[in-house]
């Protein structure tokens, strides 16, 4: 009789056990408008324009990629109960950027690096550009109205862009005083020059001031340069 009762509450057990094992799982079924590649949590489940499986309660990360152009949608949902999701419209964008290898998240899911085509089925979704060193962009899927974003990222911490007025002024009395000193002082070997005629000694002096008037000549080409450049770049 004991032996009876104890057959009774192992089966009565082994039953519960089985019972509770499969309240712990859900069914999932998710209908799509195309061909896409399945992934759930990272696994590969295959290609398919429907998923049918069972899955233990809890939160998954759903990731689509559509096979006609590998552009990607994801969704993280919470599953408690049986599903059935049914995802189609689905709108394609390009995203790019200057630096490339931006942070791309919608919605706060991470979906990876730009160059990067991106799905979307919501007019209320989010998008974040993400990148160190430069400032970070947002911008809503209701402000989408082309197929292709070319965004310029800006740098975070920009240096001050130097008065060039200063510059100006500076550069121009540098091209001025270099070009009075080089006249002078070319003006004085050619004078030494013709003595030198006549005292051959003074050749040495003529060579000294040509080679500071040569000096002096290259430092207003030089800060010429410089003051064009300033010129062009206001």
């Amino acid at each position: 009789m004991r032996m009876i009762k104890l057959k009774y509450i192992l089966l009565w057990i082994l039953t519960y056990s089985y019972m509770s094992a499969q309240n712990d799982y859900v069914r999932l079924q998710v209908k799509l408008d195309n061909d896409y590649g399945i992934f759930i949590n990272q696994y590969f489940l295959g290609e398919s324009k429907l998923l049918d499986t069972n899955l233990k309660s809890g939160i998954y990360e759903i990731k689509l990629v559509r096979i006609s152009d590998f552009s990607l949608l994801k969704k993280k949902i919470n599953f408690d109960r049986d599903s059935k999701i049914e995802i189609k419209s689905l709108r394609s964008i390009l995203i790019s950027t200057s630096p490339v290898n931006a942070h791309v998240y919608v919605d706060s899911i991470f979906y990876g690096y730009t160059p990067l085509k991106i799905l979307f089925n919501s007019s209320d979704q989010k998008i974040e550009i993400q990148k160190n060193g430069f400032k970070p962009v947002s911008l809503n899927t209701s402000e989408i109205n082309q197929d292709f974003l070319d965004i310029s990222m800006e740098p975070e911490y920009s240096l001050k862009k130097p008065n060039s007025s200063f510059y100006k002024f500076l550069t121009l009395g540098s091209m001025i005083l270099s070009g009075i000193i080089s006249v002078q002082f070319k003006n004085k070997a050619n004078k030494l020059y013709e003595e030198s005629k006549i005292n051959p000694d003074l050749m040495k002096k003529v060579r000294k001031y040509d080679t500071i008037s040569a000096i002096f000549s290259i430092s207003l080409q030089i800060n010429f340069g410089i003051f064009t450049y300033l010129i062009l770049t206001e």
